[in-house]
Order: structure tokens, then C-alpha cells, then sequence
């Protein structure tokens, strides 16, 4: 019924739902598929929808954790953080990086942002 609709600005936001019940149900590949075509859909503004593809991103990312693909989490949480870097902290996604501390640093503070 959502993909009906006469909103054409509306649908892809009942798809990102629909792909989210799809990842709770295990369907990772089927989800996959809808946020594809998500990210396709020429009527979505990138400066305006900014959050709404950063949450598209977030959820191919947690597809590809799912289905272990590391190559693709890596890229995709590359693509989250450029694109809106103040979901990761609350996603519960781990994020891929090199932490390098110069100079006299305290080590309590640099191990807890290691971890």
C-alpha cells in the first residue's frame, strides 16, 4: 500500500520502514535491495535529506555487518561519518580507525578512546 501512494516524495521514506522490518525479520539481502533503491531514487535532495540518507547508510552498514562483509561496513561507515559523523556514537556500529596520540598524552583517556 505504501509504495502506491500518490506522494511521490513520500515513498522512499515507507521504503527505508519496510527495509528496516526486512533487517528485523532477517532478510538482510531483501533490504539490501531497498536501500539500493533508496539511494537511487532521483526526487531525494542530498543537502536537504541529509539525515535520512546518513540513516539509509547506517542501515546498508548494518546489513553488510550482518552479512560479513567487512570491505563494504568499512566503506559504508567511511560513507556515515563524511556524510553525518554524529550518528556513529549512538548507532552501537563500531567504526574502523587509527588512533595516533604526539605527545605526552594520559593514557587512561587515550585507552578509553582506543576501546
Amino acid at each position: 500500500e505504501s509504495l502506491l501512494n500518490d506522494r511521490k516524495y513520500v515513498r522512499k521514506y515507507f521504503k527505508l520502514f519496510v527495509a528496516k522490518l526486512q533487517m528485523k525479520q532477517g532478510n538482510y539481502k531483501e533490504a539490501r535491495m531497498l536501500l539500493d533503491e533508496i539511494l537511487r531514487d532521483p526526487n531525494t535532495d542530498s543537502e536537504y535529506e541529509k539525515l535520512f540518507l546518513a540513516r539509509v547508510v547506517q542501515a546498508q552498514a548494518e546489513c553488510a555487518q550482518e552479512r560479513k562483509d567487512n570491505l563494504a561496513y568499512d566503506n559504508l561507515m567511511y560513507k556515515l561519518y563524511v556524510l553525518y559523523p554524529q550518528l556513529i556514537p549512538n548507532s552501537g556500529l563500531k567504526m574502523n580507525m587509527q588512533l595516533h596520540v604526539v605527545g605526552q598524552a594520559d593514557e587512561k583517556v587515550a585507552e578509553r578512546l582506543k576501546a
